[in-house]
């Protein structure tokens, strides 16, 4: 079933009435808010009139985490209402965390993809409808993310690397400590260089995706040599595999590895995997 899209600017807006000036600081022990339940909620919010609120502090704990969020929404411009924050995160259950997306009205997961503890910092300029639904296609976000004990499930660029690995591998990828700092503008995730140390073997993995439309791709990614040659060096390289090892055991980069290339480009249904040089 398809889920019908939601019209966000049609509602009740913030630009539909003046704002007074006032200053509001409140403490709930549980408060709860679309399908999250928030602990311990402590703010400091001041409206300044002329649809501008400052939030000079909100703290809550969530989804076995906690999340502190400075900022501002301004609503000067009917068509164009942003939220400009500094949000810090500690530890926080990515399964447990929902939030609102373009187009439809359901609470999602943050990722269905991405599971673990998740601390960072997230800053940016998040364009919102009327509703204050975030619109992923006309924002910039900056996150500079930890995920420690995660893995990776059914991940569209993994699993694209059938052909080179066993699939109960790929499935689900089992890593320890995933950090980097990744940006989303106009509707595309750019992902620098970073290294996963996990059960399918480390990996090196750049690139960027779209997050809206057909999730268009392009990355890079290195693995060892030696993981090549054990997984599908017939294929590639016309060599043996060689013996496998235990497919929860995570596997660390070593110095001086020897990395082979692939890149991956096109969407998750139509996609090509082609051998590549190393980038400089």
């Amino acid at each position: 079933n398809t889920t019908a899209k939601v019209d966000h600017d049609k509602v009740f807006s913030i630009y539909d009435f003046d704002f007074p000036i006032v200053h509001i600081t409140t403490n709930f022990g549980q408060f709860n808010y679309h399908k999250l339940n928030l602990l311990h909620l402590k703010s400091d919010i001041q409206s300044e009139g002329n649809h501008v609120i400052h939030i000079n502090k909100l703290g809550f704990d969530a989804a076995g985490g906690h999340m502190d969020i400075s900022g501002y929404l301004t609503g000067k411009d009917k068509k164009h209402i942003y939220f400009k924050p500094d949000i810090n995160v500690r530890g926080v259950d990515l399964d447990k965390l929902m939030v609102k997306f373009d187009n439809f009205g359901q609470d999602h997961l943050v990722s269905e993809n991405l599971h673990g503890k998740f601390s960072g910092r997230i800053t940016g300029k998040i364009h919102l409808h009327a509703d204050l639904v975030p619109k992923i296609d006309d924002s910039e976000i900056e996150i500079d993310m930890t995920v420690l004990n995660g893995r990776l499930e059914n991940y569209g660029p993994i699993l694209a690397l059938s052909e080179y690995f066993e699939d109960s591998k790929l499935k689900s990828v089992v890593f320890d400590t995933l950090k980097n700092t990744l940006t989303i503008k106009k509707g595309v995730i750019e992902i620098p260089t970073m290294t996963i140390n996990s059960n399918l073997g480390f990996m090196e993995i750049r690139g960027q995706q779209k997050i809206v439309d057909k999730m268009d791709m392009d990355y890079l990614i290195g693995v060892p040599w030696k993981m090549i040659t054990q997984a599908a060096g017939k294929k590639l390289f016309k060599r043996s595999k060689g013996e496998e090892s235990s497919p929860d055991e995570i596997k660390y980069r070593e110095e001086n590895s020897k990395l082979v290339y692939v890149r991956m480009s096109g969407d998750l249904e139509n996609y090509t995997v082609k051998l590549s040089r190393k980038p400089k």
